[in-house]
Order: structure tokens, then sequence, then C-alpha cells
């Protein structure tokens, strides 16, 4: 006779190695639609219990499904996260301020499938931070969005 039990531990132990697992582990904290509402950027974090394990990874997704283009396994602490989608939504750039350590900025080309260099987006996403933040005059906007003044901004504007 066969136990249940043991036919279950191979399939908890498969779950448990695949990245459906690695699924649950990750919730976001911020995401970004294209204009056309086809394509997703989003900021994932992990469930651990203490800021110093805290890893994120950035996911986008389309008709396809989800893709991580960025993972960062190391300690971090994400404040303010900000978007850019190029004007026909083809592609995006990001600002992920890690209050550990230094801004990432990551950019994606949904049309190539394929990573682009995000500081081409700098400017673009430092109008946005002027435009929606009061940063002061003569600041570098990322910065200022960077430091503890920009993330407590940018919570005051999420609880709303």
């Amino acid at each position: 006779m066969v136990n249940r039990h043991s036919l279950l531990l191979p399939l908890v132990a498969s779950l448990l190695g695949s990245s459906a697992c690695e699924s649950w582990r990750f919730f976001p904290l911020f995401s970004s639609q294209s204009p056309d509402r086809q394509s997703e950027i989003r900021v994932l974090r992990n469930r651990n219990g203490r800021s110093s394990e805290y890893q994120f990874r950035v996911e986008v997704s389309t008709s396809s499904g989800p893709m991580v283009i960025y993972r960062h396994e190391r300690e971090s602490y994400i404040g303010l996260v900000e978007a850019h989608w190029s004007a026909r939504g083809t592609q995006v750039g990001l600002l992920v301020c890690n209050m550990f350590a230094q801004p990432l900025m990551v950019g994606y080309d949904f049309q190539n499938g394929s990573t682009i260099n995000g500081t081409d987006f700098r400017p673009a996403l430092e109008l946005q931070i002027v435009q929606r933040y009061s940063v002061p005059k003569g600041r570098d906007p990322i910065g200022w969005a960077c430091s503890a003044e920009g993330n407590a901004a940018y919570a005051s504007s999420r609880v709303k």
C-alpha cells in the first residue's frame, strides 16, 4: 500500500524548487502600466522579516507573461520609485531609490524584448519628479528623490 504522504513529498519538493514557489515570496511595491494598458513594469520585494534581508526585483509583463529584468539579491530598503513611459508606450525607464545603495535606473524596450540603458530616461524622470514633488530649487532631482526627504514625500503621496 502506498502512503499518500510519500506521494506528496516529491510534488512539494518540486514546487519548492520552481519559479512558482519564488513568486509567492515576492509582493508588488510599485507597478506602472503602459499608456495602452498592454504592458506593465513592477518592483517586487521579498517577504523576509528584517530590513537587512529585503531583496527586490524588477519585472515586466506583456501578453506573453511576466519576466524578471533585474534582481537585487542584497540588503535593500526601497524608497521612491518612478517610471516614465515613452510617448508610444513601447519603452519604459524606471528609477528605484534603494536607501542602502546607489539609485537604480533600468529601462526596457517592449518591441525588442530587451533591457535598455535606464539613464537615457534620466531627464524625463527628473522632470516628472520635479513636477510631482516639491523638489527645492537647485537640488539634483534624483539625489533629492533618493534622500530621506524624497522618501518621506513619496511615502506621504502614496497614503492618499
